[in-house]
């Protein structure tokens, strides 16, 4: 991996070349948008499919706390959490981001 003298710690947690992240995401504000808009994208495709799953249930009540759980814990991993902890702490820089 060559990262080059411009490399930040997102370059190596990325495990690419600075050119090849930079070539994706100009700037810093640029990868964090990605970053949580990817993982909103994750979380929109998991409701999804819990939401399918629900449609076709003949036993509601049981499915509704079965999804429940699985949302709950989804929405409880450390990197989500940690992620949602960035959103509010930079709301004043990323107002769109909050919005998302």
């Amino acid at each position: 991996m060559n990262s080059g003298p411009a490399a930040t710690p997102h370059v190596s947690a990325a495990r690419v070349s600075f050119a090849c992240l930079s070539s994706r995401v100009w700037t810093e504000p640029g990868l964090f948008a990605e970053i949580v808009l990817a993982t909103t994208d994750e979380m929109s495709g998991l409701v999804a499919a819990l939401a399918e799953n629900l449609a076709e249930s003949h036993a509601v009540r049981e499915d509704l706390r079965e999804l429940a759980h699985r949302l709950r814990a989804a929405l409880m991993q450390p990197r989500l959490v940690q992620l949602r902890r960035l959103i509010i702490a930079n709301a004043d820089h990323f107002p769109e981001l909050g919005r998302t």
